[in-house]
């Protein structure tokens, strides 16, 4: 209805000068620059004239100098005129036609203001309308979270309700949850909504805009965020490569400071709005004190199912997961593997170097493996030295082409340590089920057995489980 209303209006311009097209053109508040907003056209489609610079030129001219202009002498061929509101200029009006107006200079130039007057506070009053209405929504979008967020308890909820109410509350396409560790100077993304840029597990880059506004803990709303297209990073590497209209980033506060931040993608400029920061500012504070809560317990289960020297999960956590992935590949069919490896003459390491020496080993080894393996696998210190890798849905073939690239990255990147390099290898034992064994106890004596042949045979090396004659699955 809007914008009917003043392309109504711009329809009666047009017949009544002759015009070929009448264009209402809007200036970008931080820039200056003119878009083409609304228009009528005598065939009915996009704006034609304004492809010369020199017409186009005219139109920033007529509202840089704040008074009318014509292109013509006998025959005036375009008008333009600049258009003010309460606030002040915003933009310009262009009628034209190659054929020539209706009218003389002096007549068109006072027909001109005099059109211009009347669009002014015509647009103001369907601004004051769309921020009323957005007012209204943005207010029960509010009332909806809080109502949401005292209820769920859980990361895929809250995520959930928070990306929800951040759309409502813009016409933003997408919305992100970004967890920040303040301590680190680091955070990933924890939910996004299925159009935004960014997916779960998408690290933050310390440049990026997300991790600076996180770590300076101030919100930023870009109304028009053109120009970051392609020069800046969003969110960090993984991030899907689009068109950036407009954009906010709001960061979330728990009691010792910045926890994480919303984030909302608008595909033009004016999706997200300065306006609206007041009430995403409430939704902010709103899902701080929320998920301050339901991270704190995620973390205390996360200490809880890791290894504290290397980060990787602990055996109690692979136990749980090794049963699950039996019982899910009896039930959905497949095949489904396991890499037990383990550290070549580690006392060695220890002996000469110090047991701190064979802590950063562990842990170097620990980090390369997670970087290599899937979302869907499991990486875990199965004890001491021996490292587990659960593949599901994999069949034994691949489980030993994958432990062989691992074991080659091991020898290819030495630990750094005392100012030098620990060049060390590994060894590894591959079983799958129900290929090369029944049970979840028989595929961990299988992959264990495999492990012993690997080390009796020369180390740094990798053994398969022989195949069973006829695997019977639970």
């Amino acid at each position: 209805m809007p914008s009917a209303l003043i392309t109504g209006y711009l329809d009666i311009v047009r017949s009544t000068t002759g015009a070929e097209e009448v264009v209402f053109w809007c200036a970008d508040p931080e820039t200056g620059e003119l878009s083409a907003e609304w228009w009528s056209t005598a065939h009915g489609g996009e704006p034609e004239h304004f492809v010369e610079q020199t017409w186009r030129s005219l139109v920033t001219w007529a509202l840089q100098q704040n008074r009318a202009q014509v292109i013509g002498d006998e025959e005036i061929q375009l008008v333009a005129a600049p258009i003010h509101g309460e606030s002040g200029a915003i933009g310009a009006l262009s009628i034209s036609s190659e054929a020539g107006l209706r009218g003389g200079r002096d007549p068109l130039k006072a027909a001109a203001a005099r059109h211009c007057a009347h669009l002014g506070p015509l647009h103001d009053l369907i601004r004051a309308r769309g921020q009323y209405h957005r007012a209204t929504q943005q207010s029960s979008a509010l009332l909806t979270a809080a109502q949401r967020f005292s209820a769920n308890r859980s990361i895929e909820a809250l995520g959930d309700s928070i990306t929800t109410a951040a759309l409502e509350m813009t016409a933003g396409y997408g919305a992100s949850l970004v967890h920040w560790n303040r301590d680190a100077e680091t955070g990933e993304v924890a939910y996004a909504s299925p159009d935004a840029r960014a997916r779960p597990g998408v690290r933050l880059d310390f440049g990026g805009q997300v991790a600076r506004a996180c770590a300076a803990d101030i919100p930023v709303v870009m109304e028009d965020a053109r120009r970051l297209n392609g020069r800046v990073v969003l969110f960090g590497e993984g991030e899907k490569v689009g068109a950036l209209g407009s954009l906010g980033i709001l960061p979330l506060r728990g009691d010792g400071g910045v926890i994480g931040a919303v984030v909302i993608e608008g595909r033009a400029p004016g999706d997200v709005r300065q306006e609206d920061a007041k009430n995403l500012r409430l939704l902010a504070m709103l899902a701080g004190s929320s998920l301050q809560t339901v991270w704190e317990i995620e973390e205390i289960t996360r200490r809880a199912r890791t290894d504290p020297l290397t980060g990787l999960y602990n055996r109690g956590h692979f136990e749980d997961r090794l049963h699950q992935m039996i019982a899910e590949t009896a039930r959905f069919g497949g095949e489904s593997s396991l890499v037990m490896f383990d550290i070549d003459h580690f006392k060695e390491v220890n002996d000469t170097h110090g047991h701190p020496a064979g802590d950063a080993v562990l842990k170097g080894i620990a980090r390369l493996l997670e970087e290599r393996v899937r979302n869907v696998d499991t990486c875990a210190r199965y004890g001491g030295e021996e490292l587990a890798l659960l593949l599901p849905r994999t069949e034994l073939d691949g489980a030993v082409e994958l432990a062989n690239r691992l074991r080659l990255a091991v020898m290819d990147n030495p630990v750094r340590w005392g100012g030098g390099h620990l060049l060390v290898t590994v060894s590894g034992g591959v079983s799958s089920f129900p290929r090369a064994s029944r049970s979840a106890e028989a595929l961990v004596a299988a992959a264990d057995a495999a492990l012993y042949r690997a080390k009796e045979g020369g180390r740094n090396r990798v053994e398969a489980a022989p195949p069973i004659a006829f695997p019977i699955t639970l």
